[in-house]
């Protein structure tokens, strides 16, 4: 036997035996370890993003009740159920906005600007660290945010039309397609994914705009 074959021999023998539970493939493939892994894995995760999204959404709420109190009187019709002690008694009460004015209306902006920054940062932020958090990826990504967000607020302010806020998530989404066929490969599914989102959130808000009607509140007549 040659020393060749000898080391072929050797290496056969110290290889993992696959014909155990271990090493036994199913039919995609997939061995009962790369299952054990897999699990695990998705368990960290889930686990890690209920860690990431308790303390978020919690900041979220906690900072949008704070620009309603603070910046919603007059520009935003949610600034009057603030008022919980006069709801429990009952109470009537007119819910008055005016954005007929240019001022009022960059008030409306200036009370949606947080919600506006965890709606149009949190999906590149996210695109951002899947990608490797380079500076171009950075700057790219997030100067897609930071467009769409003065697009739709300029817009409101100088239209007065609602529909740049209504629709800034779509807005932000198909500047962030965009981001990403610049810095992607020619070949990638990175767009094409983002492309998805973009279609399911943009149908989620048309829906949610003009399809489904509000009946939580009794419009008075």
């Amino acid at each position: 036997m040659t020393q060749s074959d000898s080391a072929a021999a050797a290496a056969r023998e110290a290889a993992p035996d696959d014909t155990g539970l271990a090493g036994s493939r199913g039919s995609l493939g997939v061995t009962w370890a790369e299952l054990r892994v897999a699990l695990w894995l998705s368990v960290v995760c889930a686990v890690s993003a209920a860690l990431l999204a308790v303390p978020a959404g919690a900041a979220f709420f906690f900072g949008g009740d704070l620009s309603y109190a603070s910046l919603g009187e007059g520009v935003d019709r949610r600034y009057a159920v603030l008022d919980t002690a006069r709801m429990q008694r009952r109470e009537p009460y007119t819910v008055e906005f005016d954005w007929s004015t240019t001022t009022a209306r960059w008030g409306r902006v200036l009370k949606s600007t947080w919600d506006l920054t965890f709606l149009l940062f949190c999906f590149p932020v996210c695109y951002v660290a899947y990608l490797g958090a380079s500076l171009k990826v950075c700057c790219v990504v997030l100067g897609s945010a930071v467009l769409a967000f003065m697009v739709s607020s300029v817009g409101f302010v100088v239209s007065g039309k609602y529909a740049f806020i209504s629709y800034s998530g779509a807005l932000g989404y198909a500047l962030l397609v965009a981001a990403l066929k610049l810095i992607c490969p020619r070949n990638s599914k990175i767009p094409r994914h983002a492309l998805k989102q973009a279609l399911v959130l943009m149908v989620g808000s048309v829906l949610l705009t003009n399809v489904i009607p509000e009946k939580t509140v009794r419009t008075a007549t």
